[in-house]
């Protein structure tokens, strides 16, 4: 029976386990669906290398032209055109040049010159001109006046072809555009010097004018005079506030600290005197030795009157050197607050001056840039027409060169398969991945210990294997256990049993119901291993089917169901013996059965009854451990009640079959109903398949995933039992029925 201290075991069960997530749990995800993740990538590398393997090659040739500004620039601003300067404007000019290499005056030509217009793809085309343009790439290249013209075909010496043929259309038609423009040129930028010479002269004549006017030898050098006095003043203003608050914040303390009637003796600044402090120690040491000397001569003694003369003269000494600290605060403070008020002032000054030389800076700056502006015009416009008598004389020159011709390539530009598997192989690997993570996050099962910690009352007590993985040459898989002693299911009930033991320090669990939130997790299989693990330790175990809804250990012990929990919980007296009577002596040292009976219409009412806290009391005085097996507790209150009569209620819950919400609320009517729930088995824990095995069905799902209903199937098993070994159950010591 449980204690009275387990009453605190449901409460902190509720508490729910955060636990950090590991790496190999992430690993978990794609091993556990390993299998489609290998399909997944094997896939894409298919589907990847059909497509590589059954394109049509291409081919690319490239041509590279060397784009430069000539002498023929008229606009006479050379830093920015220049063509070795990076500024935006270079850009822009190579980009321009970039856009005309694929126009369709250029590109007609092309096809006019080459004959191609008349051959595939050509031909076939509704405007061969934008076919061509689809086939050329023209790619400037970066920090440099290189232009790369490149052809993509199916045949390279075509590609070849068409990738010097635009070349040189461009640079002939780049010819054309510059013919007929030096003599224009020439005559219009000497008729805007003329202009421009007689504007420098009178913008020359203002200028000096207002430099006599506001008897200026210098304006910049005016300038920053005035503006070095006012960051000056700035600076020293900026270090006097700090100064200033820091005395007056130190001059504040000491006043508050006084009004608030604390003593002078705290104030920061009398406690950092080193004066203070020697005051401090001396009056201590006096103090000290007037205790000793009261202690040994007496209170009226002369010599106690010299010492507390000594001690007041020293009070009175540190008392005037705390007066003189707090007029020492209040004169830092007075003269910290006149540096900042004369400080403030001349700035307050300074910065009209500055006001008042701004509007003259505004004007002189307008005059100069006015002056400077036609002035730089003037001298451009001036050396541009020397160069273009220059250049008329040694001729124009091109600004565009072809650096090399392109060749017929040898090898095809696409499609690349090398780096087509590289992509399919990290894209593949990539989407693998995915696909596991994303059907892990869509699957609402539990899949591992993980999800089973987060959950109220998540102990595990142990991780069994798939019964069908083991049940190879077995009779029986509901005993595999005895069968294969040696097996991971035998071992897995046995790590059961030791987690059992210690549970609970100092209490031995001695009745324990064993139940799940749903059918066809294996709670009866693990009922009965769990028992027989008991059993083996030497244990009287008592294995007790309280499945009232439909029992089946009956059928896999292969004993009489006549008698059994029904008729002890019905009977109108229980007898010391009457639980002996109705038990059955399996072939399995110290493990006795006692079967469900015939199934009652009411089989809570006699689960929660007096009579069957009888039974258990009884049962507990003949066995050390006492175990039910009861059902599913998603929508059925049996386990529940048997739970809060015995010591403890183990769950069992099976992987990727139990729905996580199902198994949370089932622990939570638990913990609610201050059940004690020592642990959690947990079946087919390598196994990651969401099929059910279907030992029996309850019924169908309800609003919350748990069962509703529950119906009772008379399934006959009779064509199975013949081929089970009969370890279950042997007759009695006198006429081969249960044992009296």
């Amino acid at each position: 029976m449980m204690s009275d201290d387990a009453d605190a075991l449901p409460q902190d069960a509720a508490t729910e386990m955060e636990e950090n997530l590991h790496l190999w749990d992430y690993v978990q995800v794609v091993l556990i669906r390993l299998p489609l993740a290998i399909a997944v990538f094997l896939s894409v590398i298919f589907v990847v290398a059909l497509y590589t393997w059954t394109r049509v090659p291409r081919y690319s040739a490239t041509a590279r032209v060397l784009i430069e500004r000539g002498a023929v620039d008229f606009t006479a601003i050379r830093g920015v055109y220049d063509p070795l300067s990076p500024g935006s404007t270079q850009r822009d000019f190579i980009q321009t040049q970039s856009q005309l290499i694929t126009s369709r005056p250029i590109l007609q030509r092309v096809l006019e010159e080459t004959g191609m217009i008349a051959e595939p793809p050509f031909a076939q085309s509704r405007e061969p001109i934008r076919t061509l343009q689809r086939m050329i790439g023209v790619n400037p290249l970066r920090n440099s006046n290189l232009i790369e013209v490149s052809v993509i075909s199916e045949n390279p010496r075509r590609a070849a072809v068409l990738a010097n043929a635009v070349v040189d259309a461009f640079l002939r038609q780049s010819r054309m555009r510059r013919s007929g423009i030096a003599e224009e040129g020439s005559h219009e930028l000497r008729r805007k010097a003329d202009e421009l010479r007689m504007t420098l002269d009178d913008a020359t004549r203002q200028l000096h004018e207002f430099m006599v006017d506001n008897k200026m030898v210098s304006f910049e050098d005016a300038q920053n005079i005035v503006v070095q006095r006012l960051h000056g003043l700035s600076d020293n203003l900026t270090r006097m506030e700090p100064i200033r608050m820091r005395a007056e914040s130190r001059l504040r303390s000491a006043e508050q600290a006084i009004e608030r009637g604390l003593s002078a003796e705290s104030i920061p600044d009398v406690l950092e005197s080193p004066i203070i402090r020697q005051l401090k120690i001396e009056i201590s040491n006096l103090e000290q030795k007037k205790s000793e000397m009261q202690f040994r001569l007496g209170e009226g003694h002369t010599q106690l009157r010299g010492l507390t003369i000594q001690i007041d003269n020293l009070r009175t000494q540190m008392a005037i050197e705390i007066s003189q600290i707090l007029a020492k605060l209040r004169l830092e403070y007075e003269q910290a607050l006149n540096q900042e008020r004369l400080v403030r002032e001349g700035l307050e000054r300074q910065e009209e001056e500055v006001m008042r030389f701004n509007e003259l800076a505004s004007q002189y700056n307008i005059l100069r840039s006015s002056r400077d502006s036609i002035q730089s015009t003037y001298q451009s416009i001036v050396s541009r027409i020397e160069e273009l008598d220059i250049n008329r004389m040694s001729g124009q020159g091109d600004y565009a060169f072809i650096d090399y011709q392109a060749e017929p390539p040898r090898d095809a530009s696409w499609p690349s398969k090398k780096m087509n598997m590289m992509v399919a192989i990290f894209f593949g690997g990539l989407l693998a991945v995915g696909t596991c993570f994303f059907l892990d996050y869509m699957d609402i099962t539990i899949k591992g210990e993980t999800d089973i910690r987060r959950l109220p009352g998540g102990n595990i007590l142990g991780a069994v294997p798939s019964v069908d993985i083991e049940s190879e040459n077995v009779t029986n898989p509901d005993f595999l256990a005895l069968e294969k002693r040696h097996s991971h299911f035998a071992e897995a009930f046995r790590s059961a049993r030791t987690a059992l033991a210690f549970s609970i320090s100092g209490k031995p669990l001695r009745s324990l119901v064993v139940s799940s939130s749903m059918p066809s997790e294996g709670k009866s299989i693990c009922a009965i291993n769990l028992a027989i693990a008991h059993a083996q330790t030497g244990k009287r175990t008592l294995l007790v089917d309280a499945d009232m809804r439909k029992p089946r250990l009956h059928k896999t012990f292969e004993c009489d169901s006549e008698n059994g929990l029904t008729n002890l919980l019905v009977a109108d007296e229980l007898r010391p013996d009457d639980v002996q009577a109705h038990v059955f002596n399996t072939k399995i040292d110290n493990l006795d059965l006692l079967p469900c009976g015939p199934v009652p219409p009411n089989p809570v009412e006699l689960l929660d009854s007096k009579r069957f806290h009888e039974f258990l009391a009884q049962c507990l005085t003949h066995y050390e451990l006492v175990l039910f097996d009861s059902p599913p507790s998603g929508s059925l209150v049996d386990s529940l009640v048997i739970g809060k009569a015995v010591d403890g209620l183990i769950m069992v819950v099976r992987t990727f079959v139990t729905p996580k919400a199902i198994l949370e609320h089932t622990l939570q009517q638990l913990i609610n109903a201050r059940v004690r729930i020592p642990g959690i088995m947990m079946n087919n824990a390598d196994m990651p398949q969401g099929t059910y095995y279907n030992y029996y069905y309850y019924g169908r799902y309800g609003r919350y995933g748990y069962y509703q209903h529950y119906y009772h199937s008379q399934a006959d098993t009779e064509s199975t039992a013949g081929k089970r070994r009969r370890w279950f159950s042997k007759p009695s010591r006198s006429s081969g029925q249960p044992r009296a």
